[in-house]
């Protein structure tokens, strides 16, 4: 993974959206056209880590909540 400012590496974030804060993982450059990736009982955000991975390689900021 590359571990430049814009690039694919995986990353564990809060995002707050009001009064809710989400533990997340994010990949991509800050800038990037946003893609949320959502994932069904009993997974979490690491079903994704391959996606995350593969769509901030192209350029997208890719996040999938916990």
């Amino acid at each position: 993974m590359a571990n430049d400012e814009g690039g694919t590496d995986v990353r564990h974030t809060r995002i707050t959206v009001g009064d809710l804060t989400f533990d997340a993982l994010v990949a991509g450059p800050d800038n990037g056209e946003p893609v949320v990736l959502l994932h069904g009982f009993p997974q979490t955000a690491h079903a994704w880590r391959g996606q995350l991975t593969a769509l901030a390689g192209v350029g997208h900021r890719a996040g999938a909540s916990h």
